[in-house]
C-alpha cells in the first residue's frame, strides 16, 4: 500500500498497483497519468507508470518515464 499526504493520490495510485496486479496495464497506466498530473514530482507513479509500459512492450517508452522517475 502506498502512503502520501494527498488521498486522491494515494487512491490513484493504489488502484493502479491493483490494476497491474490484475495485468489491466493499460488501465494502469490511465490511472498513473492521472496521478501524475495531482504530484508531478513524485517517483511513485513515474516508476509505476514504467513499469506499465513495460510489461506492454513498450519499452523505449518504458525506458524514457523510468529514467525520468529515477531523475526525481
Amino acid at each position: 500500500m502506498y502512503r502520501h499526504s494527498n488521498l486522491k493520490l494515494v487512491d490513484l495510485v493504489n488502484h493502479g498497483l491493483d490494476l497491474m496486479n490484475q495485468g489491466e496495464y493499460k488501465k494502469a497506466i490511465d490511472v498513473f497519468e492521472k496521478a501524475i498530473k495531482i504530484d508531478s514530482k513524485h517517483f511513485i507513479p513515474w516508476s509505476n507508470l514504467g513499469l506499465s509500459y513495460l510489461e506492454l512492450g513498450d519499452y523505449d517508452k518504458a525506458i524514457e518515464i523510468l529514467k525520468h522517475a529515477v531523475q526525481l
